[in-house]
């Protein structure tokens, strides 16, 4: 719009200036013309009524020369006008285009710089939403990883006590088994029908896995008699329960004694 109004400024200082020319060279003629027009008059004053009427004619011929001449520089004038004008206001509809193509860019500018930093906004909140969840996965990672190393110690607390119950376990086996070796040696030793009524004891008591034990350590000499002397039905049952500990875990006899 600056530029319109500075191209309508320019045009109108031309014209300004080229009419002023015009008047300018107008008058200088006219003044150059008066003096020749004032001497005839006083030359040719003796001269017939003739001569006046020709010199009348002459002098309206001059003045219509005059009119012409005067009105044709007007009209190049008024035709450079127009023509300054019609370039003027073609330029300015060309300006006008323009500046609406730059407004319709700029505005197209405008949307596009939005989306993009619709877009950017929400990139950033996606990857603050990526940071945080990553967060917290990386928390319950670390959880994990205490709770496994945990889970391991406690593993290891386990195995460390499963070591040393089955350490005591053999330790009071083989002090079980002694003992039992030790009491049936006695048992072998004592008369059948004190033996009977000792195992007899031990299975109305509840100790009925003992009594087997015990029995699979007797000599065989002294089992048999053993046997004789019990009630049929427990005699049956320590028998019963002797063959199934002979075959989960075989234990030898001792050497009978003679």
């Amino acid at each position: 719009m600056k530029r319109v109004l500075l191209y309508l400024l320019i045009g109108a200082i031309l014209f300004g200036a080229s009419a002023g020319a015009s008047w300018w060279w107008q008058q200088h003629r006219r003044s150059g013309e008066t003096p020749a027009s004032a001497a005839t008059p006083d030359h040719n004053a003796a001269a017939s009524p003739a001569a006046d009427a020709d010199s009348r004619e002459a002098s309206g011929e001059s003045a219509a020369s005059e009119r012409v001449a005067v009105r044709l520089p007007q009209s190049h004038q008024v035709e450079a006008a127009v023509q300054l004008m019609t370039t003027l206001e073609k330029r300015r509809e060309e300006l006008r285009r323009q500046e609406e193509l730059l407004n319709t860019r700029q505005k197209n500018l405008e949307l596009l710089y939005n989306d993009i930093r619709a877009e950017r906004a929400a990139l950033d909140a996606l990857r603050k939403q990526i940071s945080e969840e990553m967060r917290i996965l990386e928390e319950q990672a670390r959880k994990l990883d205490e709770k496994r190393q945990d889970l391991l110690r406690q593993k290891e607390e386990v195995a460390e006590r499963v070591k040393d119950f089955e350490g005591s376990m053999r330790l009071f086996e083989e002090n079980e088994r002694k003992n039992l070796e030790t009491l049936a040696e006695r048992v072998s030793n004592m008369a059948p029908e004190s033996a009977a009524k000792l195992f007899e004891h031990m299975a109305n008591t509840g100790n009925m896995d003992t009594a087997v034990k015990l029995f699979s350590l007797v000599r065989e000499s002294r089992a048999a008699k053993i046997l004789e002397q019990m009630p049929p039905d427990l005699a049956t049952q320590i028998i019963e329960r002797f063959k199934n500990l002979k075959r989960s875990t075989p234990t030898p006899r001792p050497a009978a004694k003679s």
